[in-house]
């Protein structure tokens, strides 16, 4: 579809060939980056067609996680479920992705935004920036509540990427409504749910979302805008700032802090 560059077929068309030459080496060895976008190290190189232009200033360490986290979140809510005034709205894990989720929900005037996760400080940040309501899987069945809330939500993203949790969120959708499944799982996962009468007669949609169903050139800048306007909080989202060499350590604290790590340099 027009302007759906995320779906592009052909990815690799930034990369080298096999039979080209690398475009970094150390020591006479290729460099490659990780799902073409590396990480840790203090240059990168960039294919123009990965560039995007920010017209507006912003802190750097603030704008860094537009490019995944935010946008992966958000553009869940606003551009692949497109979800309408009025709706109700549940989010499953509410680390970065499913609290910038929440946001969007809010923008897009969402009536009850439900979040659920296992961890308090989680739930509290997301009652802080937009939910209505919080649900601690961990000591009560989502499932149960949220439909004694809302009677099952329009709209349900599972940001947590296990399968045991995809099917609370399959069972916490109201009728016609939606499923967005964003959270990886483990490879050779599976989703087991009934295809019975019930089933046609809830016709309940489940959508696969791919980085937020991003177009980067129109959502990044969209984003900073909005961060200017008080429209969307990114102060908040992250927790830390650390050195390169703090990278390790960072990783094994992951769990301490509910907002993101970003490294940062000299």
């Amino acid at each position: 579809m027009a302007g759906d560059i995320n779906m592009c077929t052909n990815p690799e068309f930034v990369r080298r060939a096999d039979s080209e030459p690398p475009r970094v080496t150390l020591e006479g060895e290729p460099v490659t980056a990780l799902v073409d976008l590396g990480g840790f190290a203090e240059q990168v190189l960039v294919h123009e067609n990965n560039l995007v232009r920010l017209d507006q200033s912003i802190p750097h360490e603030i704008a860094c996680v537009l490019g995944c986290g935010i946008l992966a979140g958000a553009g869940a809510v606003l551009n692949a479920a497109k979800v309408h005034e009025g709706a109700t709205v549940a989010v499953y894990g509410c680390g970065g992705l499913g609290l910038a989720a929440i946001q969007a929900a809010v923008l897009a005037g969402a009536s009850q935004i439900i979040a659920v996760d296992v961890t308090g400080d989680k739930l509290a940040s997301a009652l802080e920036i937009g939910a209505t309501d919080t649900i601690n899987s961990a000591e009560t069945d989502p499932v149960a509540s949220i439909r004694e809330l809302v009677g099952g939500a329009d709209f349900v993203f599972d940001f947590v990427g296990r399968a045991e949790v995809t099917k609370q969120a399959y069972e916490s959708v109201g009728r016609a409504g939606e499923l967005c499944i964003i959270g990886l799982t483990k490879p050779g996962a599976t989703l087991e749910i009934a295809i019975d009468a019930q089933a046609v007669w809830n016709q309940v949609r489940i959508r696969p979302v791919f980085n937020g169903s991003t177009n980067f050139l129109r959502d990044v800048p969209k984003f900073v805008g909005l961060y200017h306007e008080g429209r969307f909080n990114l102060d908040n989202v992250v927790s830390r700032t650390i050195s390169l060499e703090e990278v390790n350590d960072a990783y094994a604290s992951m769990h301490d802090h509910v907002g993101r790590t970003v490294v940062t340099f000299p």
